[in-house]
């Protein structure tokens, strides 16, 4: 009898077919259905409807997934590869990655995921720490090109902690799946096996275009309205394969009649970065929540170890039961709500100013700029938009302003943040063309290239808006 599926309706992608087997095993457990309850993005302060959450964004890319997987079985030339690609426990493997990649998310995802890695906390429960305990021998050590998200780390774990008879069950290789949510790639690329592995962990987390970054690239979009450059998603799916270059090496690579949507991809995923994540009003607001969860972590911390809270709710312990807060409060599986509640509990015992603007939507600041680009502009040749020293010069500024108005030092936010500009580098994204095997770049050519910068907002309340140029004048002669 054939297995039966599930579907589930997605606006994105239209129906989306779980087999119900994965659904009982996978789907419908605790740890995957707290997922509902986080948010995607923090960019609900500035578009309202986008009220999506890391629940469909997961099956989402599982979808996308097995669609990319399906493709190239069947695109792929190579009999060997095509062979060693038509295994079940391998393929499994791949598509549960898809599916679980985002389920040790923290909170209100990007916003508090840093706090997996608490640079204060005295305590092994850093992301990190428990990736290279939970794969011991293994290269998941965090330097050089590995350079994973904490919430990547940490679901890499609670895969392999709280799934382990489910891996069993389907003849997962748990190594593998954690090298595909992390994108650590093997190092020795001579080896058959290794090769095609290499191209299914940058299948699900790669340097340009994966899985998991269409979902979200195509979602976002969606949820937030905005006109983004349009990707014809089929295009780009049917035309990837596996596929051996001029030197025999293994590639990921698409159909030359891909070469625009491989584009597409690009310049909506720099839209996003430029005009949505790194939006001043969205950055603002995620700065009130961290603001305020520190100040409850530093009131719920003990004598004998304050760092407890970090300890108590940004480990794997609430992933496994009820954990202890103390004063009858107890922490499990953590969601958004359960941050506000909390915030909500303690906004009588301790100050929390900034729950009070998140609560009315009504900010007590305003930013002196309003883009990367009028930041630019304003320090063009000063060393505040060198990036090498744009975070040292941030970190000093509130005090320094706020001597300069006369306020207190916490009326002044001063937010950094990243200018994402991708381009497609060398070696990223690979097409087969008439002539074999050939680079994005070597096809189209290099292309205008901007590195990633440092930029920062400075935000300041309402009664000093017309100091702004004092305040730039100040910033500018600030020394390094």
């Amino acid at each position: 009898m054939k297995p039966r599926d599930k579907l589930f309706k997605d606006p994105v992608h239209g129906y989306i077919s779980v087999p119900e087997e994965w659904c009982v095993d996978w789907i419908d457990t605790p740890i995957f259905q707290r997922l509902r309850n986080i948010e995607q993005t923090s960019m609900r302060p500035l578009y309202p409807a986008a009220h999506h959450d890391r629940f469909i964004h997961s099956l989402g890319t599982y979808h996308l997934g097995k669609q990319l997987l399906a493709h190239i079985e069947s695109n792929t030339e190579d009999d060997d590869i095509r062979e060693f690609l038509n295994n079940d426990s391998l393929r499994n493997t791949f598509l549960i990655a898809c599916l679980m990649h985002d389920c040790g998310h923290a909170p209100f995802s990007h916003t508090f995921e840093g706090f997996y890695n608490f640079t204060n906390a005295k305590t092994s429960q850093g992301a990190y720490e428990l990736l290279a305990e939970e794969f011991p021998g293994q290269d998941f050590k965090v330097e050089g090109s590995f350079d994973p998200a904490p919430h990547e780390a940490l679901s890499a774990v609670v895969l392999k902690r709280f799934y382990s008879a489910q891996l069993r069950k389907y003849q997962c290789d748990p190594e593998l799946s954690a090298r595909m949510i992390t994108g650590c790639t093997y190092p020795n690329e001579s080896n058959f096996e290794i090769a095609v592995h290499n191209c299914l962990i940058e299948l699900l987390n790669g340097n340009a275009i994966d899985a998991d970054k269409l979902d979200y690239i195509l979602r976002d979009t969606w949820a937030s309205g905005v006109k983004n450059t349009a990707i014809d998603i089929d295009r780009l799916v049917s035309g990837v394969m596996f596929q051996r270059d001029v030197n025999g090496k293994i590639r990921l690579c698409y159909r030359k009649s891909a070469l625009s949507v491989l584009q597409s991809v690009v310049d909506a995923r720099n839209y996003l970065y430029e005009w949505v994540y790194n939006h001043h009003t969205v950055l603002y607001y995620s700065q009130l929540l961290d603001r305020s969860l520190r100040k409850l972590a530093q009131h719920l911390g003990k004598d004998s170890d304050p760092d407890f809270f970090w300890k108590a709710a940004f480990s794997l312990e609430p992933f496994n039961g009820l954990v202890d807060l103390g004063q009858g409060l107890f922490l499990r599986l953590p969601t958004d709500g359960d941050m506000l509640h909390l915030l909500k509990r303690f906004s009588n015992d301790i100050p929390l100013p900034e729950l009070d603007e998140l609560l009315s939507h009504c900010p007590s600041r305003v930013a002196l700029w309003k883009t990367s680009a009028e930041f630019r502009m304003i320090f063009k040749g000063n060393s505040a938009a060198d990036s090498s020293y744009c975070k040292n010069i941030a970190n000093r500024l509130p005090g320094l302003i706020a001597e300069e108005l006369g306020c207190q030092e916490d009326d002044v936010i001063v937010i950094t943040a990243l200018e994402k500009h991708y381009s497609i580098e060398e070696g990223h994204v690979q097409v087969q063309t008439d002539q074999g095997v050939k680079p994005f770049t070597e096809v189209m050519g290099e292309g205008s290239r901007r590195n990633p910068v440092n930029f920062f907002y400075v935000y300041v309340l309402e009664t000093y808006k017309e100091r702004k140029q004092d305040i730039i004048h100040l910033i500018r002669n600030t020394r390094r």
